[in-house]
């Protein structure tokens, strides 16, 4: 049994490249567990260089287009929170252009509506970058009260969809940048409003709206419908004690009408919390796969040195055998004085698993090839925490690994394995404000490659290893329907994702030291050069269970791994069950980001 008393000061967060720190920090000294593996977040359009979470969300510019709903002339001085307002408190807006007039509509008639909108943004002189935000909301003035006569909601239609052409055509849809158009929420009961003709106008405007999305991968239905139905059928159950007549005197608590026709602040922030799902919601797919990517190069590190274990144990030159090693914590003490690529590692965290290993005959009579199977698993979390949700992520993965080791000579050693791997996730998510919670499961699978070549130069003070590697993995997320807590179901599309990585490096193991009773000191170090050769991009498709014949689509990049990690150690065997560890690692291309330095103490008994 192992008690380990971290000693840990982290100088700075090892963020999305902790896994691959850890490597780092492992050269041949401590037994520890290490720290607990953060899976990187995949990138979207607004995410921030070396986004963690879902709420590392930058915008660069918001330019809204609505009406009272969005324009702050109208919430401000009646003390209504609102909802674009709310976005650039967040830190999810750099920038707001709110254009928004109360009484728009989207037809081309008025000085308010959404086409003399987009005149006065375009004589502003705002040319659209990257990473910018559109978002049209528009409807509730072109259904009114009472409804409208079918002419003039053609009218709205068509005025709407030659806006959304404008905004195309000046680049709002382009590369990085993004259309919303908003699906309005149930007008038809709002305390002021006439519920027998507008009603059914205002799902046939959700409809219209949904297929402006449908015409560009780009432009996203933002469904406010669903979100307030929930909020209006089961209003006790979200905090709510009036949702059928208007209470100013509550609007930020209990009441959700301000006035006959609008929402008060409790209701705009819920506008903003589903504007902010909707900038984030590709990611709790496609961080389900990037999970199981950094499992898969797990595995691979913690199988590359359970075969390192086995090419170090002794056996008989020129004869075979069959022997079962457990793989895992126990296997990597013995290499505590003897290979400095040893990683820290954890029974919960690190694979465990077991070998069925057969040591071959050397012709040479020398160190003979090895190999075999080995059965892996792992059960591990990521919490990604975000401001419209906390979202906990945890995934179980078991792994069949096909392995073989041929020593060439004294001093070269190939070690090739091939894995695949299975992946059960669960997600966890919950909204403060909203008091909502769902659950989701999914299943992955994967296949990994690795080829690494080691070349041993000792002497008597020093062991020198340099090695070159070469990783192929391919990763599968099968299709699901998962709950949303803004919106209805959402169905997502199986994605896959590829990559091919290269690693250089060169590990350092000094001999031990002597301090004299018994006590010794060791240092060791490395230098590792990691780049991708190959990273496909993800495309995640999606469907709203409201809107099924309505597909949207987010392209994900991923950013190539380009990385260069310095990692030293040192150890002081105190007793024979007492060792302190030093270690400091950082990524020399990100320095500022990624120094870290980690003190432990390791009591065995």
């Amino acid at each position: 049994m192992e008690v380990t008393t971290p000693l840990l000061r982290q100088l700075r967060p090892l963020g999305v490249i902790g896994s691959a720190i850890a490597l780092m920090l492992a050269t041949g000294c401590s037994s520890s567990p290490k720290k607990e593996e953060v899976a990187p977040a995949v990138p979207n359009p607004f995410a921030l260089a070396g986004a963690t979470s879902p709420d590392q969300v930058k915008v660069n510019r918001m330019r809204v287009f609505g009406d009272s709903y969005s324009d702050p002339g109208y919430t401000g001085p009646r003390g209504i929170l609102n909802w674009a307002t709310e976005l650039e408190k967040y830190g999810t807006v750099t920038k707001t252009e709110n254009y928004a007039i109360g009484g728009a509509k989207a037809s081309f008639t008025q000085t308010t509506s959404i086409d003399r909108q987009i005149a006065t943004w375009k004589r502003t002189g705002s040319a659209v970058t990257e990473r910018d935000l559109a978002v049209t909301y528009f409807g509730y003035n072109d259904i009114g009260r009472n409804g409208k006569p079918e002419n003039e909601i053609a009218a709205s239609k068509a005025g709407y969809t030659e806006a959304i052409n404008q905004l195309v055509q000046a680049g709002a849809a382009n590369g990085t940048n993004r259309i919303f158009v908003t699906q309005i929420h149930d007008w038809s009961r709002n305390p002021g409003v006439n519920p027998t003709r507008s009603a059914g106008q205002i799902v046939d405007w959700n409809n219209f709206v949904a297929g402006l999305a449908n015409s560009n991968p780009n432009i996203i239905a933002v469904d406010l419908y669903t979100a307030f139905n929930r909020v209006l059928n089961e209003p006790q159950k979200y905090g709510f004690t009036n949702v059928t007549t208007e209470d100013p005197s509550k609007h930020r608590t209990t009441a959700l009408f301000y006035d006959p026709i609008h929402f008060g602040s409790r209701g705009e922030v819920i506008i903003a919390r589903v504007f902010q799902h909707y900038l984030t919601r590709a990611w709790n797919w496609a961080n389900a796969l990037e999970a199981g990517a950094a499992s898969a190069a797990q595995l691979n590190k913690d199988i590359d040195q359970g075969l390192l274990v086995l090419a170090m144990q002794e056996r008989q030159p020129g004869t075979s055998a069959f022997s079962l090693v457990p793989l895992g914590m126990d296997n990597a003490k013995r290499l505590d004085a003897s290979s400095p690529l040893r990683l820290n590692g954890s029974g919960n965290q690190a694979y465990a698993g077991l070998a069925f290993n057969f040591s071959g005959q050397s012709a040479t009579g020398g160190r003979a090839p090895q190999f075999g199977l080995a059965l892996n698993q792992k059960v591990g979390q990521t919490r990604l925490d975000g401001m419209e949700e906390r979202t906990q992520l945890g995934f179980q993965a078991h792994a069949a690994t096909l392995y073989w080791m041929q020593p060439v000579g004294s001093s070269l050693l190939w070690t090739n394995h091939v894995s695949h791997l299975s992946q059960q996730f669960g997600q966890y998510g919950q909204d403060d404000i909203l008091q909502t919670a769902i659950a989701n499961e999914r299943k992955g699978s994967g296949l990994s490659f690795e080829s690494k070549l080691r070349y041993s130069m000792g002497s008597s003070w020093a062991t020198v290893t340099p090695w070159v590697s070469l990783t192929q993995m391919q990763q599968r997320l099968n299709a699901g329907t998962m709950q949303s807590m803004y919106t209805t179901d959402v169905n997502f599309s199986s994605i896959k994702s590829n990559e091919l990585v290269s690693g250089l490096g060169v590990d350092l193991q000094f001999q031990p030291v002597s301090l004299g009773n018994g006590r010794l000191l060791q240092f060791g170090g490395s230098l590792m050069h990691r780049e991708s050769l190959n990273r496909t991009p993800y495309t995640v498709s999606m469907r709203e269970a409201s809107q099924p014949l309505v597909t949207q689509r987010e392209f994900i990049e991923r950013k190539a791994i380009k990385q260069t990690y310095l990692g030293l150690n040192a150890n002081v065997g105190l007793t024979r069950h007492l060792h302190l560890n030093a270690a400091y690692a950082v990524d020399l291309q990100q320095r500022e980001e990624t120094q870290a330095v980690q003190l432990k103490a390791v009591l065995s008994f």
